[in-house]
């Protein structure tokens, strides 16, 4: 695993242009829209650090530096990205949300679980 995700990561660093602009498109050209992402960005990326800091003052999950909030961030958001990509591009099928989210959360939580 450790290894997949170093290729990976090389990967992303030499195409690091294209990377940024991939992330970057939507919105794009559209100064009121890419600044109404971004204000929705840091806003489910704040819900998301309340969630985790309650979670570790509760002792319910991992300490730092055991967690590292900032990744566990990106990989919830990560992991529901991909999921819902695959889910609806690639499968091409419809989202039920109470399913995926029962499946999604018993993944994530297994992660942060003391």
């Amino acid at each position: 695993m450790q290894m997949v995700v170093l290729l990976t990561l090389r990967y992303f660093h030499q195409h690091q242009g294209l990377i940024k602009l991939f992330f970057m498109q939507v919105g794009y050209g559209d100064i009121a829209a890419t600044e109404q992402l971004q204000s929705a960005r840091l806003n489910y990326r704040n819900i998301l650090l309340t969630i985790i800091e309650d979670g570790i003052a509760q002792g319910i999950f991992l300490n730092p530096p055991a967690l590292n909030v900032q990744i566990t961030i990106n990989s919830i958001i990560g992991t529901i990205n991909w999921t819902l990509y695959d889910l609806l591009v690639v499968q091409n099928q419809n989202l039920e949300p109470e399913v995926l989210a029962t499946q999604i959360s018993s993944h994530l939580l297994r992660s942060l679980a003391r």
